[in-house]
Order: C-alpha cells, then structure tokens, then sequence
C-alpha cells in the first residue's frame, strides 16, 4: 500500500532563501573563515571543503554572510549542460560558520513540514531531478532561477514517516562514510610508513649507498588506447581516465597491478590499481623495465609534479621525456618487498571497505525510488537494511 503523501512546491516550505557573495580571487587567503562553493556540495547531503579561505576582519568588515546552524545549501549553477549537480542540496557543518560563494544558494526549511534529511534525499529522486533539468537555463555555463527552483515538487508524506525514510537511507550512507574515514586512515598511515623508510632516511645518510638514477631507467610510459562503452557497471576491470576511474570494462589493457599517469587535461593525477585495468588514451600506465614494487613506486611518484611536466602543445600534457629524466634513488627490490608485505594487510582491508561499499551504494540507490514513491513499505526497508548495516 502506498503512503498517503501531499505534494507541494518547495517554495511553500522555504522560510529563508538568499544568494552566496561573489568573492574576488583577491580575497582568498589561506586560512580565515572557510568558503563554501558550489563544487563543495556532494550529492547526498555531503559537503567537501575545497580549501579556500577569506580573512576574517575582511569579512567581518565588510558584512558578509556567515551561515547559521540548519542552513542549506542547494546548487544553482553548473557546468554542463547535463545538470546532474544542479540543484543538489547539503546541510552545511555546524563546527563554524561559513562563508558561501555565488553558485550556491543558502536556504531553510520548516522543520514542522519536513526532514532536513528526507528532503535531502529527495533532492536525489527522480521527480525532482527531472523538474530541476527541465526548468533551467544556459549553455555552457547553466543555472535555474529561484522562481523554478521554488516551483520544484516535494512530496511529503506524514512527518514521522519521512523521519523513518531518512533514518533507512542514512544509516547505509553513514555506514559509507566510515568506511570512507577508515580508508583514509589507513591511506595516511601507509604514507606515514613509506616516509619513514624512504624519504626520512635522506637526510640520515642511510640511503647514500642506493644508486642514484632516473625514472627513464626503471620504468616506461605506455599510452592508453581509445574505448567505446566503458559503461559497464558490473564488468570486472576499471577504466582509468586522466583524473582517475571513468568507468568498467570487459577487457582490460593492463593484466597486472600498475600505476596510471594523467596525460591530458589542465589536472593530472597519479592512481593506483590493484587489479588488471584498461587506461584510455587519456593517460598513461606504467610499465617496469627492472624488477620493481608498484606500490613503491606510486608512493615515490606522487611526490612528483606531474602537472609541472607541460609538453607545450594547446592542452596541457604530461611530457615522457621531462619525467623520464626526472632523478630517483632505487631502494634494494628486498626492502621494497618487505614494505609491501608489511602494508598488504593494511590496502585489503581498504579493497574490503570499497567492495562493501559499491554494495551499500547499489542498495540505497535501489531503495531511494521506492520509499520515496511508496513501492515498499518502510518496515521491510528497515528490516533489509539491518541485515547489511
């Protein structure tokens, strides 16, 4: 039986609405109040700090906004003309107040008509989507008018029933972010680990008896290759693109565990992949010429910067020959492997968090349309979700 639900506009629920500041790049510093922008909200409610910053006297002087326990933020602006980041929604942080640049919007919310959270996750349903795609404007650069976004349908059933909704969904995305945490733990111990043994020593003397040479003489670049439908969810092998994995496929480049280089693109990250992979052309992946650990050598080439090695064509790109002449010092193979085997339990433990997480992911994206349409009662919802969470 469905739930018995009212539709009504968001404006009808909105009880404080206004614009972010247009800061100019000269008010940015590197630490003061933090800035909040439009590329800081994630889908599902969250919100990564991109690390931007304005002096707090500036601020302060000149009256800015400063966000306000059970603000919001929604997106009002993108880039592409899919808009799939256009109109999202996140509670902002309450550990201090923010600053909000232009490109998202503040709002609240009467919390007697509706749950922040369920109203967060109906930002992600398929009714609002298709509203918030089909009402905004531009190009390149898209937007949707506040009188559009107000006119956005949100469909509430009774209070309690949508707190229930919200406790269901959250709890597996709760569950997400601590995996999320745990892997950056580990991630930041790991690193710790390899500083200790690889680049502390430097300034010891105990790494003056490993040849000096360059990464020409360890390793090659090879070039990715173009692919057609690497939009296979369930297919074995990730594909890597210039900033990281873009995709699955069924057919891997790489049979073996390896290093993937950004080629092009004005950012070009350093990935590493466990497993056999397909690089596009796009990228690079590397190829040892000696007997070589690639976990050491991906934490030896994040040091690098890869993003300094411009080959001087129209769009930036990574130069072979710049990094194959970059220096390296080359640990003995022994003591690269034992550093490995050392980690190994510390990277399976990650690969579980990430496995347990793509499940977690498939589970609330499959429940969200059906409570939030009314297709499942949210007793079973809750009884399933225990069963994984």
């Amino acid at each position: 039986m469905n739930m018995v639900r009212n539709t009504v506009p968001l404006g009808d629920l909105v009880t404080f609405f206004r614009g972010g500041t247009s800061f100019r790049s000269s008010e940015y510093g590197d630490s003061g109040i933090p800035v909040l922008t439009k590329g800081d909200v994630k889908p599902f409610g969250r919100i990564k700090h991109s690390g931007r910053f304005v002096n707090v006297a500036h601020a302060t002087e000149a009256g800015y906004y400063l966000t306000q326990p059970g603000d919001l933020l929604v997106t009002t602006r993108d880039l592409t003309i899919a808009a799939d980041f256009l109109g999202i929604v996140a509670p902002v942080p309450n550990d201090r107040p923010y600053l909000v640049n232009q490109g998202a919007n503040i709002l609240r919310l009467d919390a007697s008509q509706i749950d922040i959270r369920y109203f967060v996750y109906w930002t992600c349903a398929r009714s609002y989507r298709e509203h918030i795609k089909a009402t905004h404007s531009g190009s390149t650069q898209i937007h949707i008018r506040n009188e559009d976004l107000f006119n956005a349908p949100v469909y509430l059933p009774p209070l309690n029933e949508q707190r229930r909704i919200a406790q269901i969904l959250g709890a597996i995305d709760d569950k997400i972010d601590l995996n999320w945490r745990m892997n950056e733990t580990l991630e930041a111990i790991t690193s710790a680990v390899f500083r200790s043994w690889f680049i502390d020593h430097e300034s010891s003397g105990m790494k003056g008896t490993w040849p000096a040479k360059s990464w020409g003489d360890l390793v090659t670049l090879e070039y990715g290759k173009s692919l057609q439908n690497y939009d296979e969810n369930d297919a074995p092998y990730a594909v890597f693109g210039t900033n990281g994995i873009i995709g699955r496929t069924a057919q891997p480049l790489c049979l073996h565990e390896g290093i993937i280089i950004g080629r092009k693109g004005a950012y070009r990250g350093v990935h590493f992949s466990d497993s056999p992979f397909f690089a596009i052309d796009t990228a690079f992946y590397v190829k040892p010429k000696v007997p070589l650990e690639m976990r050491w050598a991906y934490y030896e080439m994040l040091r690098l910067d890869i993003n300094g090695m411009d080959s001087g064509s129209a769009i930036p790109s990574t130069s072979r020959e710049d990094f194959y002449a970059l220096p390296v010092l080359e640990p003995p193979i022994d003591l690269q492997r034992t550093f490995v085997n050392r980690l190994s339990p510390a990277w399976e433990r990650q690969r579980a968090n990430e496995a347990e997480n793509g499940t977690l992911t498939s589970l609330r994206d499959t429940l969200l349309p059906k409570l939030l349409s009314g297709e499942i009662r949210v007793g079973s919802a809750e009884r399933e979700v225990a069963e994984v969470v």
